[in-house]
């Protein structure tokens, strides 16, 4: 899984941001394009080096993710998938955390 995770998170900052279609700044959906981007890539890159996520933080993502999920429609066609690309790394993010938290229960 850390592999999978890594190897996205290394595919999504190599990628070009999906401008002009998507403006930074603006609001897709219910979600500002830049922030929801920087919010999943930075919390799910801390759950790639090993670190457990603290409640709110856990739960931030989680929030992330939905909101982006229901929003991703609302994106230029052209962003969209830059975007399920990031609805991806959160995914791996939460598998990550669930093999992370069984680990430190052994």
């Amino acid at each position: 899984m850390i592999r999978e995770l890594e190897t996205a998170l290394a595919e999504h900052r190599a990628a070009p941001f999906p401008a002009p279609e998507v403006v930074r700044g603006r609001d897709d959906g219910s979600v500002c394009a830049v922030m929801i981007d920087a919010d999943i890539y930075a919390l799910s890159e801390r759950v790639s080096r090993g670190e457990l996520l603290a409640d709110g933080r856990w739960n931030w993502l989680a929030e992330c993710e939905a909101r982006l999920q229901d929003s991703l429609a609302e994106f230029p066609e052209a962003g969209r998938p830059y975007y399920a690309q990031l609805l991806r790394i959160a995914e791996l993010a939460f598998q990550r955390m669930e093999e992370l938290v069984q680990t430190n229960a052994s």
